[in-house]
């Protein structure tokens, strides 16, 4: 359980909070002319507060505690590993309860941000000189600017460590929005003979784990997590056919368990991948990126296979409802939405 800030007590004009790692501060709280206001003297004694009580009591609107004495916040590591055991913890012990796949995320590019900021006062950063200047260029911007986020969210609303005004990115950074081929509607589909050529390029066991992503549509987590602890069934051998050799299932991201039936080959690649066991996610993705690049086709990452199947689906059968079936969709609008309009539509009769 990550050890948690919390209220300890009142002093005269307010009450006492002591963060995480055992620093106290003293809060103001007074209502005044019928308005109530709570804010953070930065300091760790009552007489030192006191005497920010009396600042504040000239102007509440527009009190803020001296920065000559305030206490500098540095990203450091011991700062780091406690934003972490944050993120780790689950919601009922105060904390964020994110994956393990996630926090490894943040813990990298945290990493990266403890670099960019290092010996620079968290509570006095320049929205574009800090933050914005070192993600100029930088490769996964999203991920960077959503941990910056969330690090300076929870320095202010679980630790009080910062204030409103002291956060640079409060309200002012946006992780930037997917656009051109990756919008929906537009999204690139490599072709099927592209991916083949690639499976072929692979090695075990990401060869096996795309040729299974393109024989169920799987999204890559459930590719991973039947590759961790999957089942792989054949049906009675009457009942085999080429293209329906068996079942293989994984727990869907919808938590539902996900049947799908597979030809042959795929079945034959599932069983590869269940004897070699669990993949990483990102390797998997390093690998098939790689492959595209020493093939000369368009990159493309595992979970396109989702798209090249729905579209092929909607093309071949021309059924909404069926694509999304397989899928494991409730319904045919997200098949409508993502991948009917990367198939070809319907012949008409033409002169030739």
């Amino acid at each position: 359980m990550a050890k948690k800030g919390q209220w300890v007590g009142r002093w005269d004009h307010g009450r006492e909070w002591l963060s995480s790692h055992g620093v106290r501060t003293y809060f103001i709280r007074k209502t005044i002319a019928g308005k109530t206001w709570e804010v953070s003297t930065r300091r760790s004694t009552e007489a030192a507060a006191l005497a920010e009580f009396r600042r504040f009591e000239i102007d509440p609107a527009n009190y803020s505690p001296r920065p000559d004495v305030v206490d500098a916040l540095y990203l450091d590591e011991g700062l780091i590993e406690m934003f972490l055991a944050w993120s780790k913890a689950g919601q009922k012990d105060g904390g964020k309860g994110n994956s393990k796949a996630w926090r490894r995320k943040q813990q990298q590019y945290l990493a990266w941000w403890a670099q960019e900021l290092e010996g620079k006062d968290l509570k006095r950063l320049d929205l574009r000189t800090d933050i914005i200047g070192p993600l100029k260029g930088t490769s996964a911007r999203a991920h960077r600017i959503a941990v910056v986020k969330s690090l300076f969210g929870w320095l202010r609303t679980v630790e009080h460590e910062i204030s409103k005004g002291e956060d640079p990115v409060l309200g002012e950074l946006k992780a930037p929005k997917r656009q051109g081929a990756q919008s929906a509607g537009t999204r690139y589909v490599p072709p099927v003979a592209d991916v083949r050529a690639v499976i072929a390029k692979l090695a075990a066991p990401y060869k096996d784990a795309l040729l299974v992503g393109l024989g169920t549509g799987w999204h890559t987590t459930e590719v991973c997590r039947f590759a961790a602890d999957g089942l792989a069934e054949e049906f009675p051998k009457e009942q085999r056919r080429k293209a329906e050799w068996g079942v293989i299932g994984t727990t869907h991201k919808s938590k539902n368990y996900h049947l799908t039936r597979v030809s042959k080959a795929v079945f034959q690649a599932a069983q590869q991948l269940l004897k070699h066991g669990p993949i990483s996610r990102e390797w998997f993705d390093r690998a098939a990126k790689k492959a595209c690049k020493d093939l000369g086709v368009t990159p493309f990452a595992p979970g396109a296979m989702r798209h090249v199947v729905g579209s092929f689906g909607v093309a071949a059968t021309g059924n909404l409802q069926s694509t999304a079936g397989f899928l494991g969709h409730q319904g045919a609008r997200m098949v409508a939405l993502n991948y009917a309009p990367n198939a070809a539509p319907a012949k008409i009769p033409t002169p030739v």
